[in-house]
């Protein structure tokens, strides 16, 4: 008992020293820990310094090496985005031979830019767009910008991208220019692999010269399908042959079907690079992709932390279809004001490429459809109308339409 009342008065006493101590002192208390624990000092967080033209980095994926990429239309679009902003070459990094057919190539040229530093990345091929996708997962902090890539390859991810142009909008002018040209009534269009962006673009080109020329049939050929180096060539002197008398190409080839077709006494359609100085009594006209519009517009975004759209396509009215001006010298009469007013019309939005009752060789209304066979939008009367590139940066049309051919090795295929 005696034990338990020391205790208790120990304890009180105890109290009361620490409530003088407390009450005699003018600063607060401090309250430290065991002396094997050291003070924790709270460090500031680095916030990274905004972006400029001056410490931007921008990677750029090729397909080809780098002297034939250099004549390229995205190559062009590169150069003339940074002279447009203002950045130096040196925050440039260009990857060239990247295969696209080469997964783990892609993603070793990619792992090069984000070690780099790069803070936005470009691939120029719509193959890139699923490691591109990919990278962009593990790296969030990183844009990841694909031309003509999948929507879905990148779905959820706000720093996956992808662009294109409305060029349906110039092959359909271009196929004005041949529309009222043609002698024949039969063109010939000289492809590259099957697929909507090529269908879309040489129905396009079909539709234009059909609006001008309601009698004019039109022949496709895959020159992807054909051996040899010179495709274009074996596919343009076929066409001729077959009675075509316009020629038109959907790739920047150079010069050499422009040739082909100054050499045989008839006309010709020039894709991404102007061919009128190769062959002045041939080439009519050249439209083509201004990628630089695109690239300016991400690169500022990236830039100014404005956000980014994941699906992005400029038309003729920002200037990302181009149309070079047509070779009055040797275009029918009346070219320059037919192209001039339609255009304009395009650009207002009065008119639309894909629209109207469209049918197939069968006779059956033309229809659209996704991956799945689902239709998208069926060309059963007037009023039918597709808006391509408005919702899906790459093209989407897919219908195969009645005054079309597609022919291999001469010989046409049902």
């Amino acid at each position: 008992m005696i034990m338990k009342y020391r205790f208790a008065a120990g304890m009180i006493l105890t109290i009361m020293l620490l409530l003088t101590a407390c009450a005699s002192s003018d600063a607060p208390a401090q309250v430290t820990g065991p002396a094997s624990i050291p003070a924790v000092t709270a460090m500031p967080v680095e916030t990274p310094p905004p972006l400029s033209v001056t410490t931007i980095k921008i990677g750029m994926l090729y397909p080809e090496e780098e002297a034939e990429a250099a004549q390229g239309a995205h190559a062009k679009g590169a150069a003339d985005m940074l002279k447009a902003l203002g950045i130096q070459e040196s925050r440039y990094y260009p990857q060239y031979g990247v295969s696209p057919e080469g997964q783990a190539v892609i993603r070793a040229a990619l792992l090069k830019l984000v070690e780099e530093g790069c803070h936005i990345i470009f691939g120029t091929d719509p193959a890139y767009g699923a490691p591109m996708a990919q990278m962009a997962k593990e790296n969030p902090e990183i844009v990841f910008c694909t031309a003509e890539g999948g929507q879905d390859e990148g779905a959820g991810l706000s720093n996956y991208h992808i662009y294109y142009a409305k060029i349906h909008q110039g092959r359909y002018l271009a196929g004005i220019a041949a529309g009222m040209k043609t002698q024949t009534n039969h063109i010939g269009y000289i492809a590259t692999t099957p697929g909507a962006e090529t269908i879309s673009a040489f129905t396009a080109f079909y539709l234009g010269a059909k609006s001008v020329n309601p009698e004019v049939t039109m022949d496709v050929l895959y020159a992807g399908t054909l051996p040899g180096s010179n495709r274009e060539e074996q596919a343009a002197q076929g066409m001729i042959e077959r009675g075509a008398d316009v020629i038109a190409e959907h790739r920047d080839g150079g010069s050499a079907v422009a040739l082909v077709a100054q050499r045989n006494h008839v006309w010709h359609i020039a894709y991404g690079s102007d061919q009128r100085t190769a062959a002045p009594q041939a080439s009519l006209i050249c439209t083509g992709i201004d990628w630089s519009q695109y690239m300016i517009y991400a690169v500022r975004c990236i830039i100014q932390n404005e956000p980014l759209p994941a699906a992005w396509s400029g038309g003729l009215e920002s200037g990302a279809v181009m149309l070079l001006p047509i070779n009055q010298e040797e275009a029918a009469l009346g070219s320059f004001e037919a192209i001039a007013d339609t255009k304009a019309r395009l650009e207002a939005g009065t008119l639309h490429v894909f629209a109207g009752a469209l049918k197939t060789a069968g006779g059956e209304p033309a229809a659209i459809t996704d991956t799945n066979g689902n239709i998208l939008c069926q060309f059963a009367d007037d009023q039918a109308v597709y808006m391509e590139s408005d919702i899906y940066s790459a093209p989407f049309f897919n219908a195969l339409i009645e005054g079309i051919s597609l022919v291999e090795e001469g010989v046409e295929n049902p």
